[in-house]
């Protein structure tokens, strides 16, 4: 009997792994064929998680096709935008925290747009008060770090924004 069993399991287990592969493949190049469209990888280069602030990503116009998440210390995840509509293109943003320390978070604010008339583009900032600067000096047990934040556009709307950690004199504020 588990011969049998073993006999009609098998095929099944293929199946259902070849399908699992054809619907990566499908999401993967429907995302491509949609009008407007890009895909932020985020690679977090510090010693600091980056957490997705769920509750203050705004569209202008356009989707998530992939959401966002959470870049652990020294890792990178990847989230997919794209139009609802033919004719609209895919304007938002994101923020994310960097928790340098219980005491010190810094915020970061990512904003994508791929209209249909224009170019696409990505900027990637700090949030301080009302200046958006691209670096920033924490404060990580007991010695001071510059943290950058900066863009690298990539081919076909993918964009990669990186997060750099170095030693920094402290700031004269």
């Amino acid at each position: 009997m588990s011969a049998i069993l073993r006999f009609v399991s098998f095929p099944l287990y293929i199946a259902a792994k070849a399908a699992r592969y054809a619907q990566q493949l499908m999401q993967s190049t429907y995302l491509e064929s949609k009008t407007r469209w890009m895909q932020i990888t985020i690679v977090n280069e510090t010693g600091f998680p980056l957490k997705f602030d769920d509750t203050s990503y705004r569209f202008r116009s356009g989707r998530f096709w992939t959401g966002p998440g959470n870049v652990e210390a020294n890792s990178e995840t990847t989230f997919s935008v794209c139009n609802k509509t033919f004719g609209v293109g895919v304007n938002g943003r994101a923020l994310y925290n960097l928790s340098v320390s219980p005491e010190c978070t810094v915020t970061v604010l990512i904003q994508y747009v791929n209209e249909f008339f224009g170019n696409i583009r990505l900027t990637a900032n700090f949030v301080v008060g009302e200046n958006l600067p691209k670096e920033t000096v924490v404060k990580v047990n007991g010695s001071y770090k510059k943290v950058v934040v900066s863009c690298a556009p990539g081919s076909h709307g993918k964009v990669t924004v990186f997060f750099e950690e170095e030693q920094a004199a402290p700031s004269s504020d």
